[in-house]
């Protein structure tokens, strides 16, 4: 690192009149444990983390993944740069989901991919160790510049274009007695500014390389051969006892060279003992040297020097936390504004952080155990890109996005809904994006608790009334959770379906569920605490209850009774014929009260609380019929049994109110809702005594009703035709009727003209 760009980010700010201690001890402190550490990876451009997350392929349309693919199957199909003298065939999107993503499963399913340039934060997500933060609210304008602005300062309200406000980062710093914020970026970030007005980076160590920090001092016989270090040494001298001489502003001066000097003489001893592991220089460089003053860089790449850089300042900690007292971190990677070809970026910028054996897999397999004890990781970015690819192989400008925070602290798992299916429907609208529902400020609230109790709502003063996402408890991110599950039946152990349950702790976090179609429920991430569940059935009364979560998955089984209040009643027509099957239901207590008429037009519906509001709908059938109830259907239940007889009168001419209407009813004046017909001549059998078809009901057809039942007498033969009235035998009520239809025509029917 060249000195004058450590001096801009510390000598420069202290010079205006500051204090000069960084947050340090003037003189070595004595060794102590390691704090806990939060460094934050800002990815500039807005990074599109729905191509590092995809939802299975699937071929059903109206499905998420069936819109999702196909809004953005083009990313993965930009022509090669120069092309190929053989165009490669077009690649399908589930050749794309079969072979450029590992298909996680995730509480009992293959709920998503990750791309496979990211093998080790797959590994890690397997290993519970990432929490992947969705639908995060990012800034609104979609302007690099400013939205990075407002994300690096935690504030929502930033106006752009003001640099000198504090940052989250060097707020969370500012929580901490003597605490420091440590920058490996090549310029140092508004993430890092603290709150002192006059000085945003009085507690900032602007560190692109940690081994080339220390001032000068040619008094090293080894550094400088040739030099035996006399003058060097008399000049320190002089300039130390100087300084105690100086007024007013010229001691600021010397009080922070003095500062920078100890600063660096501690980072370099602690330092000096020991080299870079060879992963890291192989990946990232060599250390940096120096060509006589000037310090030079081998093959040294952005992410590799900040990583580097912070592996060396992971040593420091361990040999000494009070050199630096190091609780923030800030690193940054460019690249992310893929208007184009953004699969070929993607996968570049993947593999770099998240690949095996490069950035953050290096990082944490040589760090020491307590140092990944105590540090996590957060990737944030300024917004998240659009939901359909543009006509370039990309995806422009968005807001939602995801944010990630591993470590080994950190309690591994999905927070909100991957995959909203309020989406389907806006893959197919130009410029729409990820729908924010959790407050970015809340997210990073729970981080900075982590790091310093207590301390997100200082630094985030609003959270708590900003939006979170229904049924997400970001506590559990740092807590380990644990999962309430359980059935929903009645007493006799009959499950009951669809019941709305809602469950709160004392804190006012709410999360409503339901128990699905076969009635079980279940609701993960609960922090140990105690609960309340309140449950809705409908039809059941289900007492509310209270949970302890302590340790350990709980099974929580909920035993509905079913209110004793009922409607009951009978549907006719006019004529007293029932409707039969028809649909009869309590619009409050739908779908679980639908019920139908009997075959004597009877129907019941039960389950119905007392006290409780009902509103009795009739069927779709209704349509048929003017109905009219014999009392009110809107009503407050008084409790045990309601009666309320339907009348339901044709609207279609029925002469008969059999409830079939004349043109389809083979008897128009005799009711037979029935419609028996055993001769298939379009008269019905109660109709129609004409058993030799002449159209006329006379001697003949009364001798052959005579011959069937003589034969149905002596040899139990059958003739359903001469079965009247349908009872199962001819006899003395068959001749009766037939003797009323005698000299006249059968029916009339009105299918038969």
């Amino acid at each position: 690192m060249k000195r004058r760009d450590f001096l801009k980010g510390t000598l420069c700010a202290s010079a205006l009149g500051l204090t000069s201690g960084f947050g340090l001890t003037s003189a070595w402190a004595v060794e102590g444990a390691r704090p806990r550490c939060v460094t934050n990876t800002m990815l500039l451009g807005g990074a599109d983390l729905r191509h590092l997350f995809v939802p299975p392929f699937d071929n059903t349309v109206g499905s998420y993944g069936h819109a999702f693919w196909s809004a953005r199957e083009d990313l993965y199909n930009a022509p090669l740069d120069p092309p190929p003298v053989v165009v490669p065939p077009r690649r399908t999107a589930q050749d794309v989901w079969d072979n450029d993503y590992f298909h996680v499963e995730y509480r009992g399913k293959i709920m998503f991919g990750i791309h496979i340039t990211a093998e080790w934060l797959k590994k890690q997500f397997d290993d519970k160790q990432v929490a992947i933060i969705c639908n995060v609210n990012m800034a609104q304008n979609q302007r690099h510049d400013h939205a990075q602005l407002i994300l690096s300062a935690g504030d929502r309200t930033a106006k752009n274009f003001k640099l000198d406000i504090p940052g989250w980062g060097g707020q969370l710093a500012y929580q901490i007695p003597e605490a420091n914020v440590l920058s490996f970026t090549s310029s140092v970030s508004v993430f890092c500014n603290g709150t002192n007005s006059v000085n945003f980076n009085e507690r900032v160590i602007s560190a692109p390389n940690m081994r080339s920090v220390a001032l000068s001092n040619r008094s090293d016989p080894v550094k400088y051969p040739g030099n035996d270090g006399r003058l060097s040494r008399s000049l320190t001298a002089y300039y130390a006892q100087r300084r105690q001489t100086l007024v007013a502003p010229y001691n600021k001066f010397g009080q922070h060279e003095a500062a920078l000097r100890d600063l660096g003489d501690k980072i370099t001893n602690a330092l000096s003992t020991t080299t870079r592991p060879d992963v890291i220089q192989s990946l990232y460089g060599k250390v940096i040297t120096s060509v006589g003053e000037i310090p030079v860089a081998l093959t040294n790449t952005a992410i590799g020097s900040q990583i580097a850089s912070l592996y060396d300042a992971s040593l420091v900690e361990g040999m000494n936390a009070l050199i630096m007292n190091m609780r923030v971190g800030s690193m940054e990677v460019n690249g992310w504004d893929t208007h184009d070809y953004q699969d070929k970026l993607t996968k570049i910028l993947f593999t770099d952080l998240f690949g095996v054996g490069k950035a953050f897999d290096i990082l944490t397999s040589q760090m020491s155990a307590d140092a990944n004890d105590k540090m996590i990781f957060t990737i944030t970015s300024e917004f998240g890109r659009q939901l359909a690819a543009n006509g370039t192989w990309g995806t422009d400008h968005g807001v939602g996005t995801y944010m990630l925070i591993f470590g080994k602290q950190v309690q591994g798992g999905v927070y909100g809904e991957m995959f909203p299916q309020t989406e389907i429907t806006k893959f197919t609208t130009k410029g729409t994006y990820i729908n924010g529902l959790t407050a970015f400020e809340r997210v990073l609230g729970q981080v900075c608790d982590w790091v310093e109790p207590g301390s997100g709502d200082q630094i985030f003063r609003t959270r708590s009334t900003l939006e979170n996402e229904p049924n997400v408890d970001l506590r559990a991110i740092f807590t380990k959770s644990y999962q309430v599950s359980g059935t929903t039946k009645d007493g006799a152990g009959i499950l009951i379906p669809l019941v709305n349950i809602t469950i709160s702790d004392a804190t006012g976090v709410v999360w409503n569920i339901q128990s699905d179609a076969s009635g079980n429920y279940e609701l993960p991430q609960l922090i140990p605490g105690t609960y309340n569940l309140v449950a809705n059935a409908k039809r059941f009364d289900i007492p509310p209850s209270t949970f302890s979560i302590a340790g350990i998955d709980l099974v929580h089984n909920l035993v509905g009774t079913l209110y004793t209040g009922t409607v009951s009643g009978r549907m006719t027509t006019p004529a007293g014929v029932p409707l039969i099957n028809y649909e009869i239901w309590d619009e409050l207590t739908l779908p679980e009260s639908k019920t139908r008429t009997d075959s004597n037009g009877d129907f019941k519906i039960v389950g119905i609380k007392p006290q409780g509001n009902v509103q009795i709908s009739g069927p779709s059938g209704y349509a048929d019929y003017t109905v009219v109830p014999s009392s009110q259907t809107n009503f407050v239940h008084p409790g045990g049994n309601v009666t309320i007889n339907f009348t339901a009168t044709p609207i279609f001419a029925d002469a008969d109110m059999d409830t079939v209407t004349d043109k389809s009813d083979n008897c128009t004046n005799v009711i037979n809702q029935n419609q028996r017909d055993t001769n298939t001549d379009g008269f019905g059998n109660i109709c129609d005594a004409d058993l030799n078809n002449d159209r006329l009901t006379d001697l003949k057809d009364k001798n052959l009703m005579n011959k069937a039942r003589n034969a149905f007498t002596s040899t139990s033969t059958y003739d359903p035709n001469a079965d009247l009235n349908g009872d199962g035998s001819v006899n003395i009520q068959d001749l009766d009727l037939l003797l009323k239809m005698y000299g006249k025509a059968p029916g009339p029917s009105g299918l038969v003209p």
